[in-house]
């Protein structure tokens, strides 16, 4: 074992590129950055690159799939002529990128306290949310 890489006994720590505490999960800071100073995508490979990245954190962006959905016909083209950014494009991704802005934290429940699920479903996606 490589002491290095191991910690034992700590409050808060980074693992899988997650800030895990006693308070819950959160999104490493940096990661959330790197996304939120993204420039709009120009070709299909860099929109891969940045729907990658966003799905990484995925479970603190509410609703991903649907505010991920108006991107779809242009990952399915198959020329890079073909490629077009809309204002309707460009309003998902500053979007999404808010999202980021104000993340999340993902805590366990407390003991004692109902849990509530949430659904959400839309024509393209189906939601849910548990509290």
């Amino acid at each position: 074992m490589n002491p290095l890489k191991y910690a034992f006994g700590v409050l808060a720590g980074n693992f899988l590129g997650f800030l895990v505490h006693q308070r819950g999960i959160e999104m490493d800071k940096k990661k959330a950055k790197a996304i939120i100073k993204a420039k709009s995508p120009a070709t299909k490979k860099e929109l891969q690159r940045f729907l990658g990245q966003v799905g990484y954190l995925r479970r603190f962006i509410a609703n991903h799939a649907e505010k991920t959905h108006t991107f779809s016909p242009l990952l399915k083209l198959k020329g890079a002529k073909e490629f077009k950014w809309t204002e309707q494009h460009q309003q998902a991704f500053e979007g999404l990128k808010g999202n980021l802005a104000n993340p999340l934290v993902m805590m366990p429940p407390i003991k004692k306290r109902p849990l509530i699920l949430y659904l959400s479903a839309a024509d393209e996606s189906i939601g849910t949310f548990l509290a």
